[in-house]
């Protein structure tokens, strides 16, 4: 800082002559301490969420086409041995067989009294075999087209949130003293 200056006026004599003092405004440069603030660049790492696509494993229920067994009854002709008693007609020579009967209903069957084999006196039968067709019941196997629903498992793309580091500038005002030059003017005297 600039003290005060007195300005002093001195009257000199020279050769007789008076000379007066001059004052004359003179620039001077006076240094001063200022508060400022001056910027700082820095680079600051910093943490941003940012979406990503990533593949993952999801259960979806598919429909799918198989072949099921199943069972039913059908008819078939098939041939079958059919055993008839050829019936002779026997004189009536067949005497003193009190189990006989020339015209028994139930020939040929287990357990029929009226003639052979239960009936031991009677002629023997004479038995015809032949095939015949029948038709039987039988069950058989078949394939039936089914669509059934399974679970399947199927990598779905799928966003998410992930974070990410990145650089940035950033400008900071720091408090700072500044040294300024000034110019003031100051008065000075001359003779």
């Amino acid at each position: 800082m600039v003290a005060s200056q007195k300005v002093v006026k001195k009257t000199c004599v020279r050769d007789k002559a008076v000379m007066r003092p001059v004052t004359v405004m003179v620039p001077k440069v006076v240094y001063t301490n200022q508060a400022g603030t001056t910027d700082v660049v820095k680079n600051i790492e910093r943490v941003r969420m940012v979406s990503k696509s990533v593949m993952k494993p999801t259960i979806q229920m598919q429909q799918k086409s198989i072949m099921k067994t199943g069972t039913r009854m059908v008819t078939k002709t098939v041939m079958t041995e059919d055993r008839r008693i050829v019936k002779k007609i026997l004189p009536l020579a067949v005497t003193g067989c009190g189990c006989y009967q020339q015209t028994c209903a139930c020939a040929g069957q287990p357990g029929c009294s009226c003639c052979a084999p239960t009936c031991n006196c009677a002629p023997p039968l004479e038995w015809k075999v032949s095939m015949v067709p029948m038709e039987v019941q039988v069950e058989e196997e078949y394939q039936v087209p089914t669509t059934v629903t399974v679970p399947v498992s199927v990598d779905m793309p799928h966003t998410i949130e992930v974070p990410e580091t990145y650089m940035e500038q950033v400008r900071e005002r720091h408090p700072q003293e500044i040294h300024v030059a000034k110019t003031i003017h100051v008065a000075k005297t001359t003779l």
